[in-house]
């Protein structure tokens, strides 16, 4: 982690990786539920 960054700094940045990480996980996991859920039964996503 880059030293002159204020400890709110490294927190937010924190926050961000862990987002990202987990964004990056269930993009994984609806691909793989797309693999294993026919198309006409997939339920919609609430978005």
């Amino acid at each position: 982690m880059n030293p002159e960054m204020s400890p709110e700094t490294t927190v937010l940045v924190e926050y961000a990786n862990e987002n990202l990480q987990l964004k990056i996980d269930n993009a994984r996991l609806r691909a793989e539920l797309q693999k294993l859920t026919p198309a006409e039964d997939a339920p919609t996503s609430g978005e």
